[in-house]
């Protein structure tokens, strides 16, 4: 009879999956690697995933800092002119930064996978705080069934554009 080209296969496979050595239980270890291999491949693979995902997050955090920061920095800009005419001192006008910070992080608009969700800013004489968060989307989601497709990161930021005491350059 003909040898057809599956039973080198067959034979293989057979030859696999027959208790060659039978330990104390009777199957020894000749099946171990039908189990093994599929194992590290899923184990590979989630980790993959897993680390793809959280670079991304480190990514979009390190950009709403960034963000945050940048906004504050274009508040603190927003010098009060009649208060230094008027005492001498420098001090940020509150309605000019939060117009700054406002403008500064609508005309950043939406990317493809963030978008800011709330930003808020406060002011005291010398400086701007901004709390700022924003909505990312993970490239894989592998977490989906525990935290969803996206994920929420928030920055804080405080700029002075200010000398120590308040006063402008000499």
């Amino acid at each position: 009879m003909p040898r057809s080209r599956f039973s080198g296969i067959f034979n293989t496979l057979r030859s696999t999956v027959s208790p060659k050595s039978a330990g104390q239980y009777g199957f020894g270890d000749s099946g171990s690697t039908l189990f093994l291999v599929p194992t590290v491949v899923l184990v590979a693979v989630l980790f993959a995933m897993v680390t793809i995902d959280a670079a991304a997050i480190s990514v979009y955090q390190t950009r709403t800092d960034h963000i945050a920061q940048d906004a504050a920095l274009s508040g603190a800009r927003e010098i009060s002119q009649s208060n230094f005419y008027l005492t001498g001192t420098l001090s940020v006008n509150p309605a000019s930064a939060a117009s700054a910070v406002s403008t500064y992080i609508v005309s950043l608009g939406t990317w493809n996978s963030y978008r800011i969700l709330a930003y808020s800013t406060s002011t005291n004489d010398s400086q701007v705080s901004v709390y700022l968060s924003a909505d990312v989307q993970l490239p894989i989601g592998l977490p989906a069934w525990l935290f969803g497709r996206s994920f929420q990161v928030t920055a804080h930021a405080v700029a002075q554009e200010l000398s120590e005491t308040g006063q402008g350059p000499p």
